[in-house]
């Protein structure tokens, strides 16, 4: 049986620095890091976003974060989860 790799989720409020220690502890641990996938979703969108928008960015998110599993050995670190996008969804789109 494989054992699957442990996961480190860096979770707070916005500009906080997650993504900072994220990668710090990626570096840190040797360790693959899911990036948050909103900021590249943003990056190619030339609108604001909105409810519509919720279900491809939490999609980019666990594909993400599978992606970074599948690399890991003994851990991964998220640069925020799926959680953190539905509750965020729920504050901004109710």
């Amino acid at each position: 049986m494989t054992q699957k790799p442990g996961i480190v989720v860096v979770t707070g409020s916005e500009c906080t620095g997650k993504t900072t220690m994220a990668r710090e502890l990626a570096a840190r641990f040797h360790a693959p890091c899911s990036p948050e996938f909103v900021r590249e979703y943003l990056d190619r969108k030339t609108t604001e976003l909105d409810a519509s928008d919720v279900e491809p960015i939490a999609r980019g998110q666990m594909r993400r974060e599978d992606e970074a599993a599948a690399a890991a050995t003994d851990l991964a670190i998220r640069d925020t989860d799926l959680v953190s996008t539905v509750v965020y969804s729920h504050h901004y789109y109710g």
